[in-house]
């Protein structure tokens, strides 16, 4: 059985895609909006039966393959829906069998659109809704296609965003490291020698351990809360904010797992191991020149689609009786979200930052 494409039900798909953000308030029924556009004068650009990637010659292209009522489809036509297939689908109309399969598709598309205006689907509200959403849509974009294009991005450009937002694409070295602090050295030495005992009875649970005496002997409160967790951080020089000594100390330390000997810091007396390690991450510029010229092009596009809006509604007369919103009810509430999702209420930082690559103790 030969499978047939349906192009209205493809039509009315495309439609329900189409963004509504452009919309003007509705002042008016389909009806009344209808008479009105009726009595304004034509100014959208004619439609051209040329179709720029065609392969067949202009007097080919007018050539009427079919004509359905007083609707003629020219060989140009077919030739454009045809093309319009995805590259699989396309792939199947391969011989003249198919070929007329596709025209007659096309042929039922036009009966099919006469029968549904000669009963007045043309006039239906989201008819009409989804017609001025199809305009809007390809006016927005051929105005705005054409003040700016992809080329228009200079180098210059490029390179100020990426001077701007270093940090998207250099990223220090860092090291993620848990500290004990304590108020005297022999304090720090007799803890010191507790935490080398347990490491050698239970090897695979040195962070565990260090945590643990973390949470009952350190003098700083915060990290202590945390088993002594510091989080990543990087050195002084690169930006980073701990204590100068504790971060040379931790970024000395080689191994993961591996801890400092006592040493003097500005909270204390102070035992330093070392849980994670990222390395310095760099992007040049010629890497992610074409990523962020794509990016400066939806945005130049996003503020010149911003811009023709508010013109046009300059120039518009709108009335707003936003008073009448009060009579539409209110949608019911949202479900629970759920407790275990990271949404506002969430934790406010992942005790891994960043998705770089990273060594950490099992």
């Amino acid at each position: 059985m030969t499978r047939h494409f349906n192009p209205l039900l493809t039509l009315l798909a495309a439609a329900t895609l189409l963004a509504t953000a452009c919309q003007k308030p509705e002042k008016q029924d389909a009806g009344a909006f209808a008479a009105q556009q009726a009595q304004r004068p034509v100014t959208a650009p004619t439609p051209t039966t040329a179709y720029a990637s065609s392969k067949l010659s202009e007097a080919d292209q007018q050539s009427v393959v079919a004509r359905v009522n007083d609707e003629d489809i020219t060989l140009g036509e077919y030739e454009r829906r045809l093309d319009a297939q995805a590259p699989f689908a396309r792939a199947r109309y391969n011989s003249r069998e198919r070929k007329l399969d596709f025209l007659n598709n096309m042929v039922q598309f036009e009966v099919l659109a006469d029968e549904a205006q000669r009963l007045g689907y043309d006039r239906d509200p989201e008819v009409v809704l989804e017609l001025k959403q199809a305009m809007v849509r390809r006016m927005v974009t051929d105005r705005v296609s054409q003040a700016i294009k992809l080329e228009d991005i200079t180098d210059a450009e490029i390179q100020t965003y990426y001077d701007a937002h270093r940090d998207d694409y250099i990223r220090p070295a860092k090291v993620r490291a848990s500290q004990i602090v304590v108020a005297d050295e022999a304090t720090a030495r007799k803890v010191h020698q507790e935490l080398l005992q347990g490491f050698k009875e239970h090897p695979t649970d040195k962070r565990k351990i260090f945590a643990l005496k973390a949470r009952d002997t350190s003098i700083d409160k915060p990290t202590a809360e945390l088993g002594g967790d510091m989080r990543f951080f990087a050195l002084p020089k690169d930006g980073g904010t701990v204590d100068p000594p504790v971060a040379e100390a931790a970024f000395a330390l080689e191994h993961v797992g591996s801890i400092t000997e006592p040493f003097q810091a500005k909270a204390g007396w102070t035992l330093v191991m070392l849980t994670g390690r990222k390395e310095r991450f760099e992007k040049p510029l010629d890497e992610v020149k074409r990523t962020i010229q794509n990016r400066l092009f939806r945005e130049k596009r996003a503020a010149k689609e911003a811009e023709l809006i508010e013109t046009l509604k300059k120039g518009a007369s709108i009335t707003l009786h936003d008073d009448l919103l009060n009579r539409i009810p209110d949608p019911p509430p949202m479900p629970d979200a759920d407790p275990h999702a990271h949404g506002e209420d969430g934790p406010k930082e992942p005790l891994i930052d960043d998705n770089a690559p990273e060594q950490q103790q099992p």
